[in-house]
């Protein structure tokens, strides 16, 4: 088994872990087992960019090393805070509140499989090992795991703040640092304890699950936002007020501005004690619920068999279901689909951080015209022409239509009598245009109905019909295969380009749509038109014969 550097410093202080009632030989080989396997587990923010390996080559590969060079580079960008200039409470309250984003998300999404690890327990508790090395082993992990991450998202922040403003600001920026550390360690682990107090362990998954979305779309979405924010950021003539008491970054920005003499009034006092107390405090509230922590994480094994979902009434999804399917063995693949997207934990993990893109997406045209134009003016402009952007997800989703984590139950295709794959392919896709396409595009059409007034409806119309059909192009050109039939191991890269260059379709629709709204009575009749291809492609795209389905 690999020597990890890490664990020769920790033999160092062997002598205080024994002092502490840990078995130190036993507590260092389970953290040497536990490094060894966070080197093979694929963080989230790799998640996209390992799809097309050997699957050999990737159990051998240094998963985690790779993740820590990518946070590295995003800590990157951290430094252009301190290059605009500025008080030194601006410069840092930005930098922690980027700190936090990413070390919060990582923290929840990746390092929730080092808090909440209860294979320890099932595994060791029969072993002569007591818990205190078993407790013991899992807070030196997380601590390891937890200063890696910080560390290297700081560690250009650190050379800068050495470089310009001296090493008394550096030390100060290392002990603010670790406090944060310890901080958001308590409150993610006080945040677990009070989910699994209150709820079961499928509703703890499901809440990392969303976390581990909202990381995948916010890696896609820190550079347009970083880049544009710039431009509306103000460094000069910062004043505190009261309620920023209630913004944490603040708190461990504050001493940076008390060291550079700035002045000390009360309130920036009084924040920089509450980024010294507050942690610790809570720290030693965590050592009294360490215990109960323990117990509760016995709820990640169980089940929340036997209480379904209670629902009154049908649900819009079930009735639309029920108008747009055409026979019941339809309406079976509607549902089963349907399922599929919303619940299936691995499949929300690869789609949903596109929902997440597409719906910010259409408002990042809008920024730049902000610099030069107010809302009234943009009002009066054809900005909602953006919304065709929301078609980034139909090919995306389309692609991943065929992936799943359970994939293995595909065997019910070959069990089941299916004479066609009509009902398959044309049940999923109304699916996927109920349950993720819709809700986003109303959203979506909600908002720009505010901005642009209520002129645009028909606009909004030839929109979405000319997405719906645009599904119909995605699903002819992309490979056919079943839905939910294969793992994920097994994308290509040249799907992913076929993806991309669909993408490029939308502009079509969209200058066919300009066009349109040239011409007198034009947008009337093109929505027409729209109806009527759609009517005619959803009737008859779906009808592969089974010779030409993929793996089928």
């Amino acid at each position: 088994m690999r020597e990890f550097k890490v664990l020769k410093l920790l033999d160092r202080f062997s002598g205080w872990f024994e002092r502490r009632g840990a078995d130190y030989p036993v507590m260092r080989r389970m953290l040497q087992v536990k490094l060894t396997m966070d080197r093979r587990r694929v963080p989230t923010v790799l998640a996209q960019m390992s799809k097309n390996r050997d699957r050999a080559a990737e159990e051998e590969s240094n998963h985690f090393g790779k993740s820590l060079w990518l946070y590295g580079l995003m800590g990157l960008v951290m430094i252009l805070f301190l290059l605009m200039g500025g008080s030194p409470i601006v410069q840092m309250g930005f930098i922690y509140a980027f700190l936090m984003f990413f070390v919060v998300t990582a923290v929840i999404s990746d390092f929730s499989s080092v808090v909440l690890d209860v294979r320890d327990h099932h595994i060791l508790h029969p072993k002569p090992v007591t818990r205190k090395t078993i407790q013991m082993a899992k807070s030196v992990h997380a601590m390891l795991y937890l200063t890696m991450l910080t560390g290297v998202l700081s560690a250009g922040v650190l050379g800068t703040i050495l470089f310009k403003m001296g090493p008394a600001m550096a030390l100060l920026f290392i002990l603010e640092t670790v406090l944060f550390m310890l901080l958001v360690l308590v409150a993610t682990t006080l945040l677990y304890l009070l989910v699994l107090k209150y709820m079961d362990g499928e509703k703890l998954k499901d809440l990392i699950n969303y976390v581990q979305i909202i990381m995948s779309a916010g890696v896609m979405l820190g550079y347009q936002l970083t880049v544009n924010s710039f431009n509306y950021l103000d460094f000069g003539g910062f004043e505190l007020q009261w309620w920023h008491v209630l913004i944490v970054p603040l708190w461990f920005a504050a001493p940076f501005e008390l060291l550079a003499g700035a002045g000390g009034g009360s309130l920036l006092i009084l924040l920089a004690v509450l980024s010294i107390v507050v942690p610790l405090a809570a720290f030693l509230v965590y050592l009294r619920l360490q215990e109960s922590f323990e117990r509760y994480l016995a709820k990640l094994t169980e089940k929340d068999a036997g209480k379904g979902r209670k629902r009154r009434g049908i649900p819009l999804g079930q009735w639309l279901g029920r108008l747009l399917c055409r026979s019941g063995e339809e309406r079976t693949w509607y549902r089963f689909a349907a399922e599929m997207m919303r619940h299936e934990r691995d499949f929300k993990l690869k789609v949903y951080p596109a929902l997440g893109f597409s719906l910010i997406l259409p408002f990042l045209f809008l920024l730049p015209s902000l610099r030069v134009s107010n809302w009234s003016e943009i009002s009066q402009g054809s900005w909602f022409y953006a919304l065709y952007m929301i078609g980034i997800i139909v090919s995306t989703v389309l692609l991943m239509l065929k992936y799943s984590g359970a994939y293995k139950g595909a065997w019910i295709y070959k069990t089941l009598p299916l004479r066609h794959t009509e009902p398959v392919f044309r049940g999923s896709m109304l699916a996927f245009a109920v349950y993720l396409f819709l809700p986003i595009y109303l959203l979506e059409s909600a908002i720009f109905i505010l901005i642009f007034g209520v002129d645009i409806a028909l606009h909004l119309l030839i929109i979405l019909l000319g997405l719906l059909l645009y599904m119909t192009v995605c699903f002819w050109v992309l490979p056919k295969s079943l839905p939910f039939s294969q793992p994920f191991d097994a994308m290509k890269q040249n799907d992913n380009w076929v993806a991309v260059l669909l993408f490029f379709v939308t502009p079509v629709f969209g200058a066919a749509h300009f066009g349109a709204s040239l011409i007198p009575y034009g947008l009337p009749l093109y929505a027409i038109l729209l109806i009527m291809l759609n009517i005619w492609q959803w009737g008859r795209a779906f009808r592969v014969p089974w010779e030409k389905v993929v793996d089928s």
